[in-house]
């Protein structure tokens, strides 16, 4: 039987132990605190203070606590005095990540509990507030919860629950194109202005504590959204309270989590103070106010009662600063008034760099996020088009949608490539609806289009005058052109190419001439070689393309088949003089006048070609049509020559070994090395193999390969090297077209290879030698691009990297440019590029599967020009576009421009209808690092009579320089800027 008196007794010396630990915590922490904050501030009376409140500490136990503590404390007082001048802001904050270590239903169920408790702590604890960033969550709640979506609703008309969402997710922040970092904003704005019902102006910050990285250009593009504040973690390095400078001026006043243990997943304890502290030290004592932030996170949890028990406790403690629950915003009002006076400190640049594994871990989900970057633009421009010949309506939510889906895609753990198999598999569902949605616009805008072009001036310049019964009905086949790659007893077809996204190409059941229209998404000319495909010709291979002035070019068969019994030819035309954002329409014909393209006599180089016999019987000469021509050496390596260059093609590596320039005899090839040289290496293992690149253990370039010519001319050659190692075997596809100074690169592979702890992480990586001394590297960010010094670090390069500098003959350079891969390094005048890496953690199993990767490398005179290799790289990623023409006699004319850029050093992302409903905005940013009045032709998208800049809500900005004439928009754009302009 208990005995009561004595278990009360017991009961009070517990009480009263455990009163006198509280009160001795108190005294340690403010004693702790006391001494950090006389080292903060470099005050050596006040350490002395705290020297003597130490041995007067020391006098305490459990009998006379309550006496010491205060006669401690009143020794300390000028030092509680000074810090009760200081406040810190204690804001509450649930980390959610995207699908990082779960499925999207479990995102969701995580975001459901937490403000579902954020909600109970908020009736229990009526001082608390609480910051929520990441709109993808709230509009899950819409979605899926709306009874709390309510609820967050309440609370915010409440005044306590803080939105620091300016962007769809807490997002990548390097590799990511400007056009997609503005669409962050506007959506998100948008839907805190219509779904919300809050002035989308009073949310002023980006709020991206986990971004692996950040571009010099973000700051520039957030102040067109309103947004002035920066709330960032990684990389740890740095000032904490700062203000970043894009290179245009735009700026963002930024703070650094300082938390070395939680983050931005804080515990209020200890490291309150200590972080406090630091940030007094680094900014003299000036800045009176200091940011802390706290709550469980990353799976969600948010503000618990002991972190707000314990934020209570240290607001009763009388030597230490202020402590109050507060957000960001209360936070940024109190600092914006004080670091004029404080001098700050101000960066400018990136803020890089961690985890570059990231820029190239899980190719398929940097595949998907390159294309819906390029697709959902080009749709919304051919929707325009679509709209003003056919009066067809504006798919506005269609476009909303598939955006959102994209920016999703982004969030800083599924882009980067760090989250587990059940993340890409959600990922790459939303891609393929962002596809239906883009390609189902673009189809119809082309039927529009086509359907509406008088062909009868093309009708009468056809050799077989007769038209094919072509109306483009659809595309039948899989379209495995050019990708026909044996792996075992399997057929590798063009599953992941990036055409297969487009409208249909082919052109079914004419049994005569075709007629094509060649439509260009980008506001330039273009002339460039294609692929078609036409069905049930009987003319061979002697077929012919002629456009509207009568010019007859000769027509490449690269490939021939059946499907379903109807015949095919896949031909590379030449799409020569395509109109700025505009279409020209061609026929393809049977040669009946075949002597008309007959070549008098050969043509060659008399110059010596490197590494080449020069007995020219060694070689199989092709006859060609135009100034083009292709040699063959049919020992250990082949030369191919077009206008511009002479190419030697290794036949184990498909690497080139020479490029001469014709004009000026300079080789582009260190001597002894390649352009193009595929190596398969292991990185050391490491405890985070897809966040981290690691040094290389094991190397070996593919220089075993057996080759064979694919293509031969006259219009492009193509040879095929292929390769087995270990587990793959992989296939590189070295192409040179006529009229180009590109070599084009594909290469096709089943990757099998896994990575483990034991075995490291397989990688395979292309290397491109130059024959460059000290060249200066750049490479593209979001609009903008970098220069660096070479090293092995490993960048996020866009759609392209360069290499330029000093030659033997003047300044000379390479571009290399891709359609899918973001990580890229120089070093020794070396372009690295990071093909696969086959991490292990999370995801064991991340590139298992079909690949086809395509990058090209573009050979030019005099030094880098950015207007260039940005165009180069716009094309690549954005080939012109194919649709068959039925026999119309329409009113539209044969060939046509819908918009055109006459500002060399001016680049468009976007073309689309004002949110509005009125007008069109276009999105412009400028290259060279020049103040320029930029010029477009518009007339062919709207008669304009009116523009404006806007922000990125699409509001008229108070100083506009916008103005239209004659179809003619002007604006100035300043250097390294962007600007928006709403034309109505």
């Amino acid at each position: 039987m208990i005995n009561k008196e004595k278990f009360l007794s017991d009961e009070a010396i517990k009480n009263i132990k455990a009163q006198a630990e509280e009160k001795v915590y108190r005294i340690e922490s403010e004693l702790a605190f006391a001494t950090g904050f006389a080292k903060a501030l470099n005050r050596q009376d006040f350490l002395d203070i705290v020297e003597k409140a130490l041995i007067k500490s020391k006098e305490i136990n459990y009998t006379n606590a309550d006496e010491i503590i205060t006669e401690t404390e009143k020794i300390l007082a000028p030092v509680g005095l000074e810090a009760k001048k200081y406040t810190v802001h204690c804001v509450g904050h649930a980390h959610i990540d995207m699908n990082w270590m779960w499925s999207w239903p479990e995102t969701v169920n995580a975001a459901h509990d937490t403000f579902y408790t954020i909600d109970k702590i908020m009736d229990e604890y009526p001082e608390v507030k609480f910051s929520q960033s990441q709109i993808s969550l709230y509009k899950a709640m819409e979605d899926y919860c709306p009874e709390i979506f309510e609820k967050i609703k309440k609370r915010i008309n409440e005044g306590r629950w803080e939105i620091t969402a300016t962007s769809w997710v807490e997002g990548e922040k390097n590799c990511l194109s400007g056009e997609s970092l503005f669409r962050h904003n506007l959506y998100s704005k948008k839907y805190i202005k219509e779904e919300l019902g809050l002035n989308p102006d009073d949310i002023k910050i980006d709020w991206s504590p986990d971004t692996f990285g950040h571009a010099e250009q973000i700051p520039s593009i957030l102040n067109k959204a309103g947004i002035t504040r920066y709330y960032r973690m990684r990389p740890h390095k740095g000032p904490i309270l700062f203000n970043w400078v894009s290179p245009d001026g735009g700026s963002v006043l930024c703070f650094r989590e300082t938390d070395p243990v939680w983050g931005y997943n804080g515990n209020i304890n200890e490291n309150l103070y200590q972080c406090f502290n630091n940030f007094v030290k680094e900014c003299g004592g000036k800045i009176k106010d200091f940011m802390y932030l706290y709550g469980w996170g990353d799976h969600g949890g948010g503000p618990t009662r002991i972190h707000i028990e314990q934020a209570k406790t240290f607001q009763s403690f009388p030597i230490f600063p202020n402590v109050i629950f507060s957000t960001t915003n209360e936070y940024f009002d109190k600092v914006e008034a004080q670091v004029k006076d404080a001098d700050i400190p101000t960066h400018m640049g990136d803020i890089n760099y961690i985890f570059e594994g990231c820029y190239t871990s899980q190719s398929n989900i940097k595949f998907a996020n390159r294309i819906s970057e390029l697709e959902i633009p080009a749709a919304e421009t051919m929707a325009l088009v679509d709209k003003n010949i056919k009066g067809t309506p504006y798919p506005y939510d269609t476009i909303e949608c598939a955006w959102q889906k994209c920016l999703f895609n982004h969030f800083h753990d599924i882009f980067p490539g760090s989250g587990v198999r059940a993340t890409y598999n959600y990922a790459q569902g939303t891609f393929q609806e962002i596809l239906a949605a883009t390609s189902t616009i673009k189809t119809r805008a082309l039927k529009s289009l086509v359907e509406n072009i008088d062909t009868t001036k093309l009708f009468d310049l056809t050799l077989a005058r007769n038209i094919g019964d072509s109306i483009g009905a659809g595309v039948g086949d899989k379209k495995y052109i050019q990708s026909k790659f044996m792996v075992g007893s399997s057929v590798h077809t063009n599953t992941l190419a990036y055409d297969t996204f487009g409208p249909t190409q082919s052109a079914q059941g004419g049994k005569d001439a075709e007629l094509i229209c060649v439509y260009n998404p980008k506001p330039w000319p273009r002339s460039e070689m294609i692929t078609v495909k036409i069905w049930n010709k009987k003319a061979g291979d002697n077929l012919i393309v002629i456009d509207e002035q009568g010019n007859k070019t000769k027509a490449q068969v690269i490939d021939k088949g059946a499907y379903w019994g109807h015949e095919y030819q896949a031909l590379v035309i030449e799409a020569k003089d395509i109109p700025a954002l505009g279409y020209k329409t061609f026929a393809i014909d049977v040669d009946t006048e075949e002597e008309v393209f007959k070549v008098s006599g050969n043509i060659h180089s008399d110059r010596p070609l490197n590494n080449v016999s020069q007995d020219k019987d060694s070689f199989v000469r092709i006859n060609n049509y135009s100034s083009t021509f292709f040699e063959i050496d049919t020992s250990n390596s082949y030369n191919i020559e077009n206008e511009y260059l002479d190419v030697i093609v290794d036949s184990s590596t498909g690497s080139l070994i020479s490029v001469i320039d014709k004009e000026t005899g300079f080789d582009y090839v260190r001597d002894g090395e390649a352009i193009g040289e595929i190596e398969y290496q292991i990185e050391q293992s490491n405890i985070m193999p897809a966040w981290c690149v690691s040094n290389k253990k094991y190397r070996q370039a593919l220089d075993e390969g057996s080759s064979e010519i694919l293509y031969n001319g006259p219009n492009k050659v193509t040879i095929r090297t292929k390769f087995k190692i270990e587990n793959s075997e992989i296939a590189l596809d070295t192409s040179l077209c006529r009229g180009s100074r590109q070599v084009d690169f594909k290469v096709v592979t089943r990757w099998m290879e896994l990575g483990s702890e034991e075995k490291g992480i397989p990688t395979l990586r292309a290397y491109f030698y130059a024959n460059i001394n000290d060249g200066q590297a750049r490479y593209e960010t979001p609009f903008g691009y970098s220069e660096i010094e070479q090293s092995n670090q490993e960048v996020p390069a866009l759609k392209w990297f360069d290499l330029s500098g000093q030659t033997g003959s003047g300044f000379n350079g390479i571009t290399l440019s891709n359609k899918s891969k973001y990580g890229h390094s120089c070093n020794d005048d070396t372009i690295t590029l990071t093909l696969l890496r086959s991490s292990y953690n999370p995801d064991p199993y991340p590139e298992l599967g079909d690949h086809e990767i395509e990058y090209s490398v573009k050979f030019h005179k005099g030094d880098f020009d950015v207007c260039d290799a940005v165009r180069f790289g716009e094309n690549l990623n954005n080939p012109l576009i194919t649709a068959s023409v039925p026999n119309n006699k329409g009113t539209l004319p044969l060939t046509d421009s819908f918009v055109e850029i006459e500002t060399d050093n001016i680049n468009i992302s976007a073309i689309k209808a004002a949110e509005s409903g009125e007008g069109v905005v276009i999105r412009l940013y400028e290259l060279a690092h020049k103040d320029t009045t930029a010029k477009i032709n518009v007339k062919g998208i709207l008669d304009a009579k009116e523009a404006y800049e806007v922000d990125t809500l699409e509001r008229p900005i108070k100083d506009n320089t916008a103005s239209i004439k004659d179809g003619i928009l002007s604006v100035h754009v300043k250097a390294y800027s962007n600007t928006t302009v709403l034309i109505k």
